[in-house]
């Protein structure tokens, strides 16, 4: 009796005409006049509650449900991919808005689907669908309201097996999961490897590659007698002239980079390249993480640049970076020096062999699939770490007993010091 009496409000609500007193009266039209509608229709639906059944506590159901009908066709006209809008404008210059790789938002999504939607695939409840957009929203900082989250829940499409459940897997939803950067968040994200799509962004990425490919290659080619001079006699044979300019000019582009992403890193939310840690926050529902957000803003409040700062420099990518650039400034700080031949300074020469790391890098944030499969190795190496561990402990042992056998059988017979054996002349 419930269900129909929801649909003949569904229809009734998708025509023109207010039923009021048994009349039809046509209707205020949506888009104007919000006030005065809202009342006529609340107690139009009141009354048509009970009327059709007793007014214990149907014709609150009723009113309920002509509030989410009237906040769905009252905000029908808002969007929530502002952030392509603002990216059109700028795909020649530094992108306005970043939006979350979708490749970590259905991996969130299957997460949350594995445990409340784990016999219905692609599916889940509105309310969890909810609170990972509240908690997005809260955590960054993003500005959004709750009318718009309802108002974007409510426009995904409904589940045709279960009322209860929605699809997940919507364009409109994805592109939700984005924040508007300010100048500082749009000129790191332009520079970091993979931050954005932009033209400048890719084009950077390019600049990177070649002057790591070639940096490189110069370095290799440094080593050969054919590419080398000898300054002086006795000295150390060095790189010609102009691969020694060509090295040069790579490192001030590494310079010049990694100083671009250290000085602006405290007014970045760099947490959202971390997809680790939006797979923690935003796509887990614990007690943990639905209070995570107010404490989160309070600590940002106080120690935001800090905080952002150590956060900086935990990343595995930060210390590559400061690896690629720091044995040339020690030469060219010790150039002059007479202890340039320390073995400590040559050692800090072998950290050149850093930039292939962050040629991985480049590489594993430009193409998706690489950097899918860095993470399955990654996530393989940890589950299979017993097993390694296991392993080792197995070959060291094989390596001790047979190393005491042969040591055992084939030691021969022991001689004096005092007898020395000679061949007869």
């Amino acid at each position: 009796m419930r269900t129909s009496v929801m649909t003949s409000v569904s229809s009734w609500m998708g025509q023109d005409f207010d039923h009021t007193d048994g009349a039809d009266v046509p209707a205020t039209p949506r888009n104007g006049g919000n006030g005065g509608m809202v009342e006529r229709i609340r107690s139009s639906v009141r009354h048509f509650g009970s009327l059709v059944i007793n007014p214990g506590g149907s014709a609150d159901y009723l009113s309920t449900g002509g509030n989410l009908i009237l906040m769905r066709s009252s905000m029908s006209t808002t969007s929530f991919s502002g952030g392509d809008a603002d990216n059109q404008g700028s795909r020649c210059c530094a992108a306005k808005s970043y939006h979350v790789p979708q490749s970590t938002l259905r991996r969130g999504f299957l997460k949350l689907e594995a445990r409340y939607s784990s016999d219905a695939p692609g599916e889940l409840p509105p309310g969890v669908i909810l609170g990972a957009v509240r908690r997005f929203d809260a955590e960054f900082r993003v500005g959004r309201n709750e009318v718009d989250r309802l108002n974007l829940v409510d426009s995904l499409e409904h589940s045709e097996r279960d009322i209860g459940k929605v699809k997940w897997n919507s364009r409109d939803l994805l592109q939700a999961f984005f924040v508007k950067m300010n100048f500082c968040e749009r000129l790191y994200f332009t520079v970091d490897v993979g931050g954005t799509s932009s033209l400048v962004s890719r084009a950077v990425s390019a600049i990177m590659v070649a002057a790591i490919v070639i940096s490189i290659a110069i370095w290799m080619a440094g080593t050969m007698p054919w590419f080398s001079m000898v300054p002086c006699s006795g000295c150390e044979p060095e790189p010609l002239p102009w691969m020694q300019g060509v090295d040069e000019t790579c490192v001030i582009i590494f310079t010049v980079e990694f100083l671009t992403r250290m000085l602006t890193a405290p007014f970045a939310r760099m947490k959202l390249l971390n997809r680790r840690f939006l797979l923690d926050t935003v796509f887990t529902v614990t007690a943990k993480t639905e209070d995570a957000s107010e404490l989160s803003e309070q600590e940002l409040g106080r120690f935001k640049c800090a905080s952002n700062w150590w956060s900086f420099w935990k990343q595995p990518a930060a210390v590559v970076d400061l690896f690629t650039v720091l044995p040339y400034w020690i030469e060219v700080w010790f150039a002059t020096s007479s202890d340039s031949n320390f073995i400590w300074l040559r050692l800090f020469r072998l950290l050149r062999v850093s930039r292939i790391f962050k040629l991985v890098q480049i590489l594993n944030s430009d193409l998706g699939q690489l950097s899918d499969a860095q993470h399955l190795l990654a996530n393989v190496f940890v589950q299979a770490f017993p097993a390694f561990i296991l392993t080792t402990a197995l070959l060291v042992f094989a390596l001790i007993v047979f190393s005491a056998l042969m040591f055992t059988v084939e030691r021969g017979d022991w001689y004096p010091e005092s007898l020395v054996l000679r061949q007869p002349v």
